[in-house]
This record gives structure tokens, sequence and C-alpha cells, in this order.
């Protein structure tokens, strides 16, 4: 029997199908689907690639999880320059291009590399740094407990160095024209990276990485290759050259999953034109400039908020601060227990100036000796100071002077020498006195 065109699926024809694809996954399920699908066909597998060049670890739940920071540069060591921006949000189903052990014993955390099992991104700061969650936030996030970083382990191998290699290919054939049979610790040239030094045996039909004690792999893998380098090691034994191409390095990546499905188009709602004529969705401007705008309103951004105050950091200003009431300086840190922590440059406190401001109490007397004893005395170490009242709640005793009588001349004319005379004003019963002192010597 002939099927007919939008028959779709017959279990007794062995699920042959009707000859019109289009009108059939239509008549399946809705008009257009065909279409779609054919828009959509191996997009399912699209991803997106991150390498990592550090992870910084959160202070603030120490050793339970850390954030991976994206890398800095295209360009080995990866670390230099700006962050680049990458946003993962949280919730993306993320998994790593390797299995990763960091920390050893009990601490050990591995991230299973591979397909699965799946992660996900928690703690997104939406533009250079996440945590990964082995549950979605709709279960509740659970991060993962990574506190050191490089890790120990990759892929079953000590860990050398970011860019070392562990996988190559090579194209060296057996020439019994090649003067020997064995060359060891032979320098290629090309390539990224530095350092990998490789043995070559059976007159070039064997290549392997040279040994090197000092090594946590014990093979001379070098540091800073990328995946498709090509190393030549020349005229081997006087003959030709052989290529190694580079398959795997010692980095891992976090892969996102990144597939598109019929949603991604049904969901998207274009923005109403507000013209009829004359409107440009770049603004008369390129796909690229329009990105750098955005870039550059970002970082503007970035600035202007690092610039506020905020509970959660630092913030260094050149703007007057203008307070009414009274002001609160908190340690919430207990960071100011000893006086080199108080000395040093990140002690909290409001400074004016290189002076601390709001550094002691408004008593700057303190007692000394035992009250009662003769040695019982009241200092202050200011340069000068104020009193404002003082009540001598005993009988007042001024021994070893005699008394005297003292016109204005004399005190006019008075000499100290090395010392002082102070004139207190005292309160005695309703009616003023003065003590005059000499400085004691």
């Amino acid at each position: 029997m002939t099927p007919i065109s939008n028959q779709g699926y017959r279990k007794d024809l062995n699920l042959s199908e009707g000859t019109d694809d289009s009108s059939i996954w239509s008549n399946l399920y809705s008009a257009g689907l065909a279409n779609d699908l054919a828009i959509l066909r191996n997009n399912l597998r699209n991803t997106s690639h991150l390498g990592i060049s550090s992870m910084t670890l959160d202070t603030s739940e120490v050793g339970v999880a850390s954030y991976f920071s994206f890398q800095k540069s295209d360009t080995p060591p990866y670390n230099t320059g700006e962050p680049r921006d990458a946003v993962f949000t949280n919730d993306d189903v993320v998994g790593f291009s390797h299995t990763v052990t960091f920390g050893t014993g009990g601490g050990a955390t591995s991230v299973v590399g591979g397909s699965s099992p799946n992660y996900y991104v928690c703690s997104s700061n939406g533009r250079n740094q996440f945590k990964i969650s082995t549950t979605a936030s709709v279960s509740g996030v659970s991060t993962l407990s990574i506190n050191s970083y490089p890790p120990v382990i990759i892929n079953g191998r000590a860990w050398a160095a970011s860019g070392s290699i562990i996988g190559f290919v090579h194209d060296g054939r057996e020439d019994t024209g090649r003067s020997g049979s064995t060359w060891s610790n032979r320098m290629p040239s090309g390539g990224s990276g530095t350092g990998a030094y490789f043995t070559v045996s059976n007159q070039g039909a064997t290549v392997e990485f040279a040994n090197d004690s000092t090594n946590p792999t014990g093979k001379a893998i070098g540091s800073n290759y990328r995946v498709g380098d090509e190393l030549v090691l020349s005229a081997v034994g006087g003959k030709g050259d052989i290529t190694i191409t580079i398959t795997d390095v010692q980095d891992f990546r976090i892969v996102r999953k990144d597939p598109i499905n019929k949603y991604n188009f049904t969901n998207f709602i274009p923005p109403e034109v507000q013209a009829d004529s004359g409107f440009d969705w770049l603004d008369g401007g390129t796909i690229n400039g329009a990105f750098e705008v955005i870039s550059s309103n970002a970082d503007t951004a970035e600035y202007f908020i690092a610039q506020k105050f905020k509970s959660t950091g630092n913030t260094i200003t050149t703007k007057d601060i203008k307070l009414e009431g009274s002001s609160l300086i908190g340690d919430p840190g207990n960071s100011n227990i000893s006086q080199a922590n108080v000395n040093a440059s990140d002690s909290p406190g409001v400074f004016i100036g290189n002076t601390r401001a709001f550094s002691s109490d408004n008593n700057p007397w303190t007692k000394e000796g035992t009250a009662g004893a003769s040695g019982a005395s009241l200092k202050t170490l200011s340069y000068e100071s104020t009193i404002g009242e003082l009540s001598f709640l005993d009988d007042i005793e001024i021994t070893g002077i005699s008394r005297q009588t003292v016109s204005s001349s004399t005190l006019g004319s008075y000499a100290p020498g090395t010392k002082d005379l102070w004139k207190i004003p005292a309160v005695i019963n309703g009616e003023t006195y003065f003590l005059l002192l000499d400085q004691a010597t």
C-alpha cells in the first residue's frame, strides 16, 4: 500500500513515514514545526567553554565554597589584564571538561568531568565570577566545598601547571636511515608554551615525554601550552622532522550547555517600534559598536558603584563627608585587638588625614596608684587639658609649704627659671580661692 503524503508514522508499515515530512510534523504537532526543526537541528548540542585562571576564596564562608574567575586573556599564562566578561547566570547548567580534585585527605573535593553529572551556577555576579552548586536553586543551593587552588589531581594525573601537556599525537615513522635508534631529551620548536622535552626511540616510531624528577608527574610536560599547538622535532637522526600535535593539556574548562529550543523563539517578544520610519535597531551603528557602548556603560556603572558607601566592602573617596548627629564606628571582625592592628593601615576607623578620629573617649585622665596612698595621682598625657569642674570630696590638705602673702607686683616679677607658675581657681563653700602652684621638679 502506498503511504499517503501526510499519514505520519504507521506501526503496521514498520514505522515508514510519509513522503512529505513538513506536512507530517505539522499534523503531529503544529503548523510550521518543520521549519523550527530545521533551524534547531544540532543546536541542542550547543555549548560555551570558559577557561579558568583562578579561584578566589569566599571570605564570608571560609572553607565552604570558592568563586571561579574567568581567564583574563587568550594567551598564556592567561592571568594578565582585566577579567573577561562572560555572563553565566544562576541555575545555568554546566559541566567540567576534566575530572578535577581540589585539596587532599579528608578535605578533598572532586568535580566530575564529562557530559554528566550536571552542576548549576550559583552566587553569580552576572559578569565574570560564580560558584558551583550540585543542586538548582529550586531544590536549595548546595555549593561545592572547594577551598584550594590550583587542583591537586586532574584526570588522575598530578597537577603540574596550567597548560602542561597531558595528551598528544605525532607523525613519527620508523626510518632505518636515521643515524641511531634513540634520541633523549629533545626540545621541540613551536607552540605557545615552554619546558616540554621528548624522547624518540625505535628509529622515530615512538615518541614519549622525557623524564623530569622535579615535576610532580615525573615527566617534562612543560607549561602554558594550548590544545592544537604543533611542536616540531627537527631532523631526528639526520632525517625527517617529527611533528607533535597537542590534544590535551592540564587546564580545566567549565562547559555551559546552550541548547536552543522552540521556546527560545516563541518567548522572544520584540519591543514595540515607536516610530513608523527612520527606526534603527542599532541606532545607525554596527553590532560591534553597540556591544562596545554596552561594555563601556557597564564599566562606568561598576566604577561609580565602587565609589558608593557600603557595608560589605571598603570605600576610598576624596569627597568631603558631612555628618549630622552621632557616628558609631564598629569593628565586627575584632581587628583592633592589639596596638599593632590599630596602627595598621587597614585598621577599621574614621581618619581625618592621617589621624584617626574618635580614637579615645571624653575622659583623658587616668588614675595611678591606690586611692588614699601618698603616691596616688591623677594624670593625663594630653598636651593641653581643661577641667570643667574639679570636686574635692574630702578635706583639702596642702603640705610642704608655708602661708605667704603675695601681691600683684610679686606675681608680675615672678621668674620661675625651670619652673612654671599655675593658677587654679577653686570654689570652697561658695567662695572662690586660687591655688598658685609651681610645676614639680
